[in-house]
């Protein structure tokens, strides 16, 4: 959208669910139509950029050009939806939704990996920002408004409009309280709009709760759910299948054919922008093709696990979070005290790490560190990548803290771009619910009490029951996913092994091509089980390839 005096250019990616309230609260009365687009033009006029951003509540990623200041600046929305990258170099300033739009934008630039940014993603899985796998191309962070002078390009300011921080003050009891209100206010708001919606819906506690909310405000409601054909310990089709029979709720099943999951992968990673090591991502763009045709806009459950403490590791470091009071050597000689005396489990990572942030981000790593010395020599995480996980702070910050940071600003991060990514290949609009800004700040008075996996997501536990009377959560944790082993040693195998072994590496100058090929190898001959971190081996070999830049 652009002023009449072509000054002022606003772009804009996604949705502002109260944009509306805000015409009325600002006296925004000579729009021309009904859109949020306009509202945050009118709006950033008037109000300016700051002001308006910290007022906004949904998932954006948006660039505002103000000619006359002679700047540019961009934003993204608070939870890091909508994902925005950018690059300056001497013929400009590119930025794009998508990174592979900036690589592939027509400058004789040199395009040059980042050795951390490369460390992060095969350790992790995924780029954590603002840092990429690129030296020069970098992310707005969630909660992050930054200005841009236009003639020099250089970054005027870098404005966190919000950060994600614990608020002690809250009580567990209020937000237990509170929560169920906030839930049905956000569903509410975000089912309205003008194309088909429907809904997401698993077997276990958070798109359920979703689900039971949005049919009370919209009884034609429809809910899809992954069925896995292949392998019956990870169908949880039954159980969603069971929850929405009990609310009334119409579903429909989507699973797919064996022989044809050869040509899905392939349609997966044609639309995946940047290298991301989810295999979740096949059945998340297997239902979002389902969806086409019969539902633009579709509610998930993501967030709930990050805001409310719902993944299985939590239980050990919340269990044990005692330990990290002692230096690490009384700390291991604890955990073997522990183990015999007790009958314990203490987890690897935290007898490990002295610092609590570098512990936590172990568990989540898919290739361990003497595999990625063999791969990367002596790199390291990036910056960002510490940061995130609280690597450089006081071991005397509470291990809550640390967690709901990491989870909030990284793991969760990952999730997203997977459903964003896999949505848009259809042109599919996913939004998010629990990511609402009073969720989310909420959610940040919540106190875990965690001693076993019962306890995890204690509020939205809670809220189950009542949404689902005389039903009981599903407590071991599955979501869409498919069995990635068989896959990978069976219709895959043939591709994985082309790409990785038979042609060049991406990023050979700072990668060890030998230890990568040798990695994969092993994998297949018996020499390891980590097929995670053979995963995102594969994923970077065939994103390259696709991308056309093992030449570059």
């Amino acid at each position: 959208m652009t002023s009449e005096d072509s000054n002022r250019i606003l772009l804009f990616n996604g949705e502002i669910y109260n944009h509306q309230k805000l015409r009325k609260s600002f006296n925004i009365n000579d729009c021309e139509g009904h859109g949020d687009t306009e509202t945050l033009f009118r709006m950033f006029d008037q109000e300016g950029i700051r002001s308006t951003i910290s007022l906004l509540d949904g998932m954006f990623a948006i660039a505002w050009i103000n000619l006359t200041e002679g700047r540019l600046y961009l934003t993204r929305d608070r939870a890091g939806i909508k994902p925005l990258y950018y690059k300056i170099g001497p013929q400009g300033i590119v930025f794009s939704s998508q990174l592979d739009q900036i690589l592939h934008f027509p400058t004789n630039e040199k395009i040059e990996l980042s050795p951390s940014g490369v460390y992060d993603y095969f350790s992790l899985g995924y780029m954590l920002p603002p840092a990429t796998i690129f030296k020069d191309i970098n992310q707005v962070e969630p909660g992050q408004i930054i200005s841009i002078d236009l003639q020099s390009g250089k970054i005027i300011s870098r404005h966190r409009y919000h950060s994600f921080e614990r608020n002690i003050s809250e009580k567990n009891e209020d937000v237990i309280q509170n929560l169920p209100a906030l839930i049905d206010q956000s569903v509410s708001d975000q089912l309205v709009a003008d194309v088909p919606v429907s809904t997401f819906m698993s077997g276990g506690v958070d798109s359920p709760i979703i689900n039971a909310i949005a049919i009370k405000h919209k009884p034609d409601i429809r809910a899809f759910t992954f069925k896995n054909n292949d392998d019956e310990s990870l169908d949880e089709s039954n159980i969603a299948n069971t929850l929405s029979r009990s609310i009334g709720l119409k579903y429909e099943n989507v699973s797919y054919e064996s022989n044809e999951l050869m040509d899905l992968v392939n349609e997966q990673f044609a639309g995946m922008h940047e290298p991301l090591g989810d295999y979740s991502t096949i059945p998340t763009f297997l239902i979002c093709r389902a969806l086409k045709g019969k539902a633009t806009v579709v509610l998930s459950g993501d967030g709930g696990d990050e805001l409310f403490f719902g993944y299985n590791r939590h239980v050990s470091f919340f269990r044990h979070a005692w330990l990290f009071r002692f230096p690490l050597a009384i700390r291991r000689v604890l955990s073997k005290i522990l183990e015999k005396t007790r009958g314990e489990k203490i987890s690897n990572s935290i007898r490990s790490f002295q610092n609590p942030g570098a512990a936590y981000r172990d568990t989540q790593t898919s290739i361990g560190r003497a595999d990625l010395y063999n791969l990367l020599g002596n790199e390291n995480y990036s910056e960002a990548c510490n940061k995130i996980f609280s690597v450089e702070e006081n071991n005397g910050r509470e291990v809550s803290d640390i967690i709901s940071k990491a989870d909030f600003y990284g793991f969760m991060q990952r999730v997203l771009r997977k459903v964003d990514m896999m949505s848009m290949i259809h042109s599919v609009e996913v939004r998010v619910p629990y990511l609402c800004n009073d969720i989310i700040q909420l959610s940040t008075g919540y106190t875990p009490e965690i001693k076993t996996v019962e306890d995890l997501k204690a509020p939205l536990k809670r809220l189950f029951e009542k949404c689902f009377p005389g039903l009981r959560p599903f407590q071991r944790k599955i979501g869409f996913t498919v069995p990635i082993e068989k896959l990978m040693k069976g219709p895959l195998k043939e591709d994985i092994l082309e790409l990785t072994c038979n042609v060049p590496v991406f990023g050979e100058g700072i990668i060890n091509a030998d230890a990568f090929r040798d990695y994969i190898k092993k994998y297949f001959e018996g020499g390891h089980r980590n097929h995670q971190g053979v995963w995102h081996l594969y994923v970077w070999q065939k994103w390259a390839h696709l991308q056309k830049l093992q030449n570059k």
